[in-house]
């Protein structure tokens, strides 16, 4: 007999019907997960379900006596029903065994890496909570990039990488383009995206015309990469304008950012009229745009706009768009995704 544990919550299967409680869903998936933290794959599961991903199996393994971590990285890396691999670790037992099936691992199957204790007290921690050794961060960066390993700073980014992987298809290329509504927020946009080593290539002259051609003028708008688009025009305009940005042969990527409490001026139920119009919008793009298309929703400050942020993000998933809620995230994200599929063949 072998033994998971001790100090663990054990296994969440929900093929099989195995959970760590009742709320938890019962809809499989194509992410394994081992962790050395319950409480953290508790949450991932959570997390992850919010956003669209769901799981084949995740693994609760606490102190490791008898089966370790390579045990369960080797097993991810076998099992069918695993797409996607993430783990939390603070430290490992066999490293050699470890680096080996990590090597493995990543030659089939995208593997995401939360490494903690990176920090004196962080490694403290680590020690009094599993015993284990956490090693130097500097070794690990090391030998995780050496191995192929996309490495994580948290939960949120790990949950926003998973689903950059399952949710857009391998890119043609990174040059992306943003468009959307606030200025400010393209700007910021721009930075973040650029600073994850994300492009935004200046737009053709032929597009610029042809936005031009349908704003008149470029008066409080922005027309250039990122695009500023000012106010929201109805779907006829954000597909005539999506469209101009597509046929643009620099650009392998969309990416629509809306803001829910920049509509700074606009009461409550226009707001939220305005918002359900945008979100039935690029739904309607779905059909007319044949390049990927991914979605920010953020700058939600209230409790009632980000009510509305969590519906439109529950309906874009169902219609298939990836779906960001915050800039940053959906920057580190992309750009994560990007490293991982250049010189890669497509393995999801």
């Amino acid at each position: 007999m072998r033994i998971i544990g001790p100090n663990c919550l054990g296994l969440y299967c929900p093929a099989g019907g195995i959970t760590y409680n009742s709320d938890f869903s019962q809809k499989a998936g194509p992410v394994g997960m081992f962790s050395q933290s319950g409480g953290i794959s508790a949450y991932t599961i959570q997390k992850g379900n919010a956003r669209g991903l769901y799981f084949s199996k995740v693994i609760s393994m606490g102190n490791g006596a008898d089966l370790n971590e390579s045990d369960y990285l080797e097993y991810l890396t076998r099992d069918a029903d695993t797409r996607i691999i993430l783990c939390y670790i603070e430290g490992v037992r066999e490293g050699a065994r470890f680096l080996d099936a990590m090597h493995a691992a990543t030659s089939i199957k995208p593997v995401l890496v939360l490494k903690v204790g990176r920090s004196e007290p962080g490694a403290s921690a680590a020690a009094s909570h599993t015993a284990t050794l956490t090693g130097s961060t500097a070794t690990w960066e090391g030998l995780l990039r050496q191995a192929g390993a996309i490495q994580v700073d948290g939960v949120e980014e790990m949950v926003d990488v998973a689903h950059a992987l399952l949710y857009l298809p391998p890119p043609a290329g990174r040059n992306t383009a943003i468009l959307g509504i606030g200025g400010g927020s393209s700007i910021l946009a721009a930075d973040l995206f650029a600073e994850s080593g994300v492009p935004l290539p200046p737009l053709p002259s032929e597009a610029r015309k042809s936005l031009m051609d349908i704003y008149g003028s470029e008066a409080g708008r922005i027309l250039k990469n990122p695009v500023d688009i000012n106010s929201f025009d109805g779907t006829e305009v954000l597909v005539r304008m999506t469209k101009a940005i597509e046929h643009c042969a620099n650009i392998d990527l969309l990416v629509l950012q809306l803001g829910y409490d920049h509509y700074g001026l606009i009461a409550g139920p226009y707001k939220e009229l305005m918002t359900g119009m945008f979100l039935d919008s690029v739904i309607a793009l779905k059909k007319e745009v044949h390049k990927p298309i991914a979605a920010i929703l953020h700058s939600y400050g209230s409790a009632w706009t980000t009510g509305l942020a969590l519906k439109m993000q529950d309906s874009l998933l169902q219609a298939g768009f990836p779906v960001f809620m915050s800039i940053q995230g959906a920057a580190v994200a992309l750009g994560k995704y990007f490293n991982y599929h250049e010189g890669k063949s497509n393995i999801l």
